[in-house]
């Protein structure tokens, strides 16, 4: 309709029967209402969905969802059926090529702590094997509930066969003194 009255007033300004602001206001109207529908055929295409398949009436009420990771899906917050919006959080994906380890470690500790120093840690579930992990980042905040602050390590060997979610016993290395030995 708006390209049929774009057109229409185009003709009628060039004929001098229009004044131009009619012609103005009709071109306006037909980029605006052009320039949302791309907008509109963008949205559907990132959904997947086929523009001209919707122009012809063909409508789909499932859509395919691509994650821009592999991974493991650890959580799903939505049920079969679910209407979901944007802000809803619908499943947790684990990035399971890349683990790391996540500890909660007392206030009181945190001063002796900085980036680089070495863990050691072992799962008392699985095996009495130690592994080895690099303090990366050491959290600024502290949990109001627990008084912990979370100190994020990077594993110097990720070829181990971890789960996320594991337990841990860690033991972070502060400082090296030498002692005299006999």
């Amino acid at each position: 309709y708006l390209k049929n009255e774009f057109e229409r007033q185009k003709t009628l300004y060039d004929e001098k029967i229009s004044s131009q602001k009619n012609y103005l206001q009709a071109e306006s109207n037909y980029k605006s209402s052009l320039a949302h529908q791309n907008g509109l055929k963008k949205k559907l295409q990132m959904l997947n969905i086929n523009p001209v398949n919707v122009e012809n009436g063909q409508f789909t009420s499932t859509i395919n969802l691509y994650a821009p990771i592999d991974g493991n899906v650890s959580k799903v917050n939505v049920s079969n059926g679910s209407y979901v919006s944007p802000a809803d959080v619908i499943l947790e994906l684990v990035d399971t090529d890349h683990i790391h380890l996540e500890l909660s470690v007392f206030e009181k500790d945190i001063m002796h702590l900085k980036k680089g120093q070495t863990i050691r840690f072992k799962i008392p579930e699985a095996s009495n094997e130690t592994y080895e992990a690099e303090v990366h980042l050491v959290g600024t905040t502290i949990d109001e509930t627990t008084r912990r602050v979370k100190v994020h390590g990077h594993l110097k060997n990720e070829n181990e066969p971890f789960a996320v979610g594991m337990f841990v016993e860690a033991s972070i290395i502060t400082s090296h003194e030498e002692q005299p030995a006999l």
